[in-house]
């Protein structure tokens, strides 16, 4: 028997993404059961329905208004894990707190090759945090059961991918409070550019941007963001 929790995001649950630009995440935790709290045994899956919805930003915006800005590598992507220490799914019912509702998460680690843009002050290694499923699937949950969050994640990033990454500052809602995080700006997949075959940095949809060189991609961002700079 497999049990079925749907949470459906719907009010600001994140208010440290939406204070500065990126994204915008909807709802409040419902959660419709067979009953009472599952007794949940074994491998048994709970699959939970997660859905965030972004706010857009264009390019010219993501270079105005990033924290950091580098070119990195992804050396590790994290399981699906919730927002809370232990990572595990969690479930207060006795609170209504629309802040102190389980969220999945998954973090992507990336080795730093050349900072362009650094108002965070990274070292040799960025860890960003990404709301939704990952695409290395769940982490296994105490007991052995299996927590399984519905829906494609939000980014097609893997292992090895040299990226530009445009990305800022900010916080997600954690158990018991908030918590820092390192975020990507605006819809994830519209966040960085892969380099190609060809040396070349892609947007995931190539009549959306150009490629673009590296060179030539820091040399616009420098110009952007040097007119951003008050006399």
């Amino acid at each position: 028997m497999s049990y079925r929790l749907k949470s459906r995001l719907a009010g600001a649950l994140i208010v440290g993404l939406i204070l500065g630009l990126g994204a915008t995440f909807l709802g409040a935790c419902s959660e419709n059961r067979d009953g009472d709290a599952p007794s949940v045994e074994g491998n048994t899956p709970v699959r939970v329905e997660f859905e965030a919805e972004y706010i857009a930003l264009t390019r010219e915006q993501m270079i105005d208004q990033a924290d950091l800005i580098f070119l990195g590598e992804v050396s590790h992507i994290s399981p699906t894990r919730w927002n809370q220490d232990s990572g595990e799914y969690w479930d207060d019912d006795e609170t209504r707190d629309l802040y102190d509702t389980a969220l999945p998460y998954h973090e992507i680690e990336l080795i730093v090759i050349q900072p362009i843009v650094d108002a965070v002050g990274v070292e040799e290694q960025v860890i960003i945090t990404v709301l939704g499923n990952s695409p290395v699937g769940p982490e296994p949950q105490t007991g052995g059961f299996t927590v399984i969050v519905a829906g494609a994640p939000s980014h097609d990033l893997k292992v090895g991918d040299r990226v530009v990454v445009f990305a800022r500052q900010g916080e997600i809602a954690w158990r018991g409070g908030m918590r820092p995080a390192i975020l990507l700006m605006g819809v994830p997949r519209d966040s960085y550019l892969i380099q190609g075959e060809d040396g070349l940095y892609h947007h995931r949809q190539p009549d959306v941007e150009e490629p673009v060189s590296l060179e030539a991609l820091s040399a616009h961002i420098a110009r952007r963001r040097e007119t951003l700079v008050q006399p």
